[in-house]
């Protein structure tokens, strides 16, 4: 439980230091016409909305919650492989591009009802689902949180690697379901652009 705990804080913390304060603040660049001006630079508007500013805030969180990682893990009843630990970085990276893919398209909402403020709360029930291990859910919701709504990905799944082992299905599942969800994202992103109203028009 330390481990799939300190999985947990990790994506928390990543999200909270690369993308959180961008996808909260997302409803008021659009209202305010802050977004125009990023669709007018030579460069990925997803990108520029997205990733625009870094809360440097919580790097001392990303510290405390990296030694707690480690921690768990080295209170593990069994040493971890090299493969062990790198499986655990590649599913770690997997996840964390799936939780800002999702979150990046709840936030994209905001663009196409222009005043969507239940999307927030919508959200956080989607990421709740994911705040504990799967095995813990019945197989139908179980099945759903590993494959229509993959947020079994952040961090239950890199938390088994190294518990139980490598698994070689979810190792190469999670990659694919990071790639079509980003890749998603972004098509999400440019349809809801196509029936953008500029506030300053």
């Amino acid at each position: 439980m330390r481990v799939f705990m300190g999985c947990l804080f990790l994506a928390d913390v990543f999200y909270m230091i690369f993308f959180m304060e961008n996808m909260d603040y997302m409803s008021r660049i659009v209202k305010n016409g802050d977004l125009d001006l990023y669709l007018a630079k030579p460069i990925d508007s997803q990108f520029m909305v997205s990733c625009r500013k870094i809360a440097t805030v919580y790097f001392m969180n990303f510290v405390f919650i990296l030694t707690y990682l480690i921690w768990g893990i080295v209170h593990l009843p069994h040493p971890l492989s090299l493969l062990q630990i790198l499986s655990f970085v590649a599913l770690m990276l997997s996840g964390l591009v799936i939780l800002y893919s999702l979150r990046f398209m709840f936030a994209t909402l905001i663009v196409v009802f222009q005043d969507a403020g239940n999307i927030q709360f919508l959200w956080h029930q989607v990421w709740r689902l994911g705040t504990r291990p799967d095995p813990i859910y019945p197989y139908g919701l179980r099945l759903f949180i590993m494959t229509l709504f993959p947020v079994a990905f952040f961090a239950s799944v890199p938390s088994r690697v190294l518990v139980e082992g490598i698994q070689p299905v979810l190792l190469v599942a999670s990659p694919l379901f990071a790639a079509f969800l980003l890749m998603l994202s972004h098509v999400f992103w440019k349809k809801a652009l196509r029936g953008y109203s500029s506030a300053s028009s």
